[in-house]
């Protein structure tokens, strides 16, 4: 997993898709977890960053059924907010494999970490795919102790209280 962290606007979304056309296979599919207002923004940067690519973008919105039945079908990159895949879960977590990426866009989100609903989510499913990346303009809003549960998602042990990292 990677991070990147980096002020609103100096590109973050591209160097991602960067990632994840570089890490793709054939199999592979891309899961963005991040809120509904940059569900745009990932769908413009991906026709400005690969106009002839034909990447297919469904945004996981809808009932549990309505998610599966999405997921199931043709797609390459999906688009879901924290809150929902926060009910949604399990539904995700069916259809994910090892080849596929996640992507944490404005990681900040799961700051709470363990007691966090959006969190939980998270790291419930985070070892299902093969490459994570976490993405945030502001990583740490109230202290070090924020990045806990974002490298976490990573693959990564923080503990801000003795400053000890560890993968």
């Amino acid at each position: 997993g990677a991070a990147t962290f980096s002020v609103p606007g100096a590109g973050k979304t591209t160097e991602a898709l960067a990632c994840y056309f570089l890490r793709k296979s054939r199999e592979s599919r891309l899961l963005v977890v991040c809120p509904k207002n940059a569900f745009g923004v990932w769908e413009d940067e991906i026709s400005e960053c690969a106009p002839g690519a034909k990447i297919k973008v469904i945004r996981l919105t809808g009932n549990a059924d309505e998610v599966s039945k999405k997921l199931n079908g043709e797609g390459d990159v999906f688009l879901i907010t924290y809150q929902k895949l926060s009910l949604e879960t399990y539904q995700i977590a069916s259809n994910l494999a090892p080849s596929d990426l996640m992507f944490l866009d404005e990681s900040h989100y799961i700051k709470k970490g363990v007691g966090g609903i959006w969190a939980e989510s998270v790291l419930r499913i985070s070892h299902l795919v093969g490459y994570k990346l976490i993405l945030s303009g502001t990583p740490l809003p109230n202290s070090t102790k924020d990045l806990e549960s974002q490298f976490q998602f990573i693959g990564v042990h923080v503990d801000s209280n003795d400053r000890n990292i560890s993968s």
